[in-house]
């Protein structure tokens, strides 16, 4: 069988498609169905260093970071001891949008950032992609929740449970994959978006 690739035609990959590909919470839906969700989603961007938000702030708003990086952190432990390191591909604010509006975590965009911004009444404009997407962040949640609950277990047992802040430091080779390029495919597919 001969494809385009096989005669030595370039074949790119649609942007969406490869956010698509990154982003759990975008998981199960098409790529018509992530269109309409960023047709109805704000970009955002953000300066190396700004707080997206703070703890117990009141917010209905979710992120997925396109680019660029963020620091998840809780006040009693401070900004040094972040809880998770975002990356492109991730979401975050869900808490607030599913639950009741209060921020849960510090976040703190690590360099010059940007991604989208999805909120409850963006969600009633196309109540099939809106209804995925809550499927998907309760399976995260639910999952997150697992995960606390084992180290939590962990902890009281005495065993060591590692410092999240060095796991999130610790780059292995399937998320080292090309960061460049994917970051110059999602600004193009923002561009692009911007014109529909």
């Amino acid at each position: 069988i001969e494809t385009a690739e096989s005669k030595g035609v370039s074949m790119a990959v649609d942007p969406l498609q490869k956010l698509l590909g990154m982003t759990p919470v975008l998981k199960g839906m098409s790529l018509d169905d992530v269109r309409r969700l960023f047709s109805v989603a704000q970009r955002v961007n953000w300066k190396g260093g700004q707080e997206v938000f703070i703890e117990d702030e009141v917010g209905r708003d979710m992120y997925i970071l396109c680019g660029g990086s963020m620091s998840v952190w809780l006040s009693c432990a401070g900004r040094g001891n972040p809880i998770a390191i975002l990356k492109p591909g991730d979401n975050f604010g869900e808490m607030a949008l599913v639950g009741n509006g209060k921020r849960t975590a510090n976040v703190l965009a690590l360099d010059d950032s940007y991604g989208i911004r999805i909120n409850a009444q963006t969600l009633d404009k196309i109540p099939n992609v809106g209804l995925q997407l809550f499927r998907n962040i309760a399976s995260g949640l639910t999952s997150r929740l697992v995960d606390s609950n084992r180290q939590v277990a962990a902890l009281q047992s005495g065993q060591s449970v590692p410092k999240l802040a060095a796991l999130a430091t610790t780059v292995d080779a399937a998320e080292s994959r090309n960061a460049e390029t994917d970051l110059k495919e999602l600004e193009h597919a923002n561009a692009n978006l911007a014109q529909l």
